[in-house]
């Protein structure tokens, strides 16, 4: 494996970092004293907390991405240092696709004055004439729908948003070949 250059990124599988190499957490290090990583990554991953020092990108909870726009010209730009996305989301209404409930009935004669454990049903056969009344007719006016067919369910609780993953260490170079640029 070649030597690496000063601000490579690489994954590795142990639970500490190797000699000439951090770990990716974000954590701030002197310019003094890391002068050449910070002439490769500069202020690219956060604002320090003073003029003489910079921070390590943090690759915790986080998927890398490569920075620029892509092929396509919908989509959006990414500058290197940026973040986005989140762990959890919790839905809302217009988020959720177009749909609707509908009720199902079977017709079959109702004969009970009790609406527990009643299902919608034909009516039963009344007055003189013995006819049935059309409970699915077109009404005369309009009146809202009963509250329990079109009440709202679900908690608004945020769920998983994330991908399946498996943590390993992202570690970088801070003591490499120094990148030279073309």
């Amino acid at each position: 494996m070649a030597d690496p250059f000063t601000g490579e990124i690489r994954m590795f599988a142990g639970n500490f970092a190797p000699q000439d190499w951090f770990f990716c957490q974000g954590q701030e290090l002197s310019i003094t004293a890391y002068q050449a990583l910070y002439s490769v990554i500069g202020n690219s991953y956060g604002a320090a907390s003073s003029q003489n020092t910079f921070k390590l990108p943090n690759l915790q909870g986080n998927v890398p991405m490569h920075q620029g726009t892509g092929a396509n010209p919908s989509l959006t730009a990414r500058p290197i240092g940026s973040t986005a996305g989140t762990e959890t989301v919790t839905l809302s209404a217009v988020e959720m696709p177009l749909h609707n409930h509908i009720p199902q009935a079977k017709a079959i004669p109702g004969n009970t004055t009790s609406p527990n454990n009643a299902l919608w049903s034909q009516s039963p056969k009344v007055g003189p004439s013995q006819s049935q009344i059309n409970l699915y007719a077109v009404p005369n006016s309009t009146v809202p729908m009963d509250l329990l067919m079109v009440q709202n369910t679900g908690g608004g609780q945020p769920h998983n948003n994330m991908q399946p993953y498996l943590a390993l260490s992202f570690i970088i170079c801070y003591s490499g070949e120094y990148p030279i640029r073309s």
